[in-house]
């Protein structure tokens, strides 16, 4: 039987970021769903949002439906570190630990093709969220 040891690895930009990326900055990860149901985005912007999501605004300013239910926090991660992206963008790369890195993979391959957005959030505000699985 052979092992193989999974390290999941993700950077996150942050253009939307107002204010400097500080690594003193008390900021909470999270990773949800997007729901992206035909008509949900509509409905909940016409203001019946569903119990189970709550509307952001991604990086461009667009809005986001995700799913309430948390799938990886910062209890997750292994480092956080600032950093720059291939674009020379502000971002954070994400180092996470065994049981993220599990449910990390869980996750991107129970939900091919799907929408997670990672939010950062700060004092209860959303300070950025990215998108993958575009």
């Amino acid at each position: 039987m052979q092992k193989y040891i999974f390290m999941a690895l993700i950077v996150v930009t942050l253009t939307a970021c107002a204010e400097p990326v500080s690594e003193n900055r008390p900021v909470t990860l999270e990773m949800h769903m997007v729901d992206d149901t035909p008509g949900a985005l509509e409905s909940a912007l016409a203001g019946n949002v569903p119990d189970d999501t709550e509307l952001y605004s991604d990086h461009d300013n667009l809005p986001l439906l995700v799913n309430k239910q948390v799938k990886i926090t910062n209890a997750h991660l292994k480092d956080a570190q600032t950093d720059f992206s291939q674009n020379y963008e502000a971002a954070i790369s994400i180092s996470l630990n065994a049981t993220g890195t599990r449910t990390f993979c869980e996750l991107t391959r129970e939900n091919i093709g799907k929408r997670v957005a990672v939010l950062l959030i700060e004092d209860g505000k959303l300070w950025g969220a990215n998108m993958f699985g575009q």
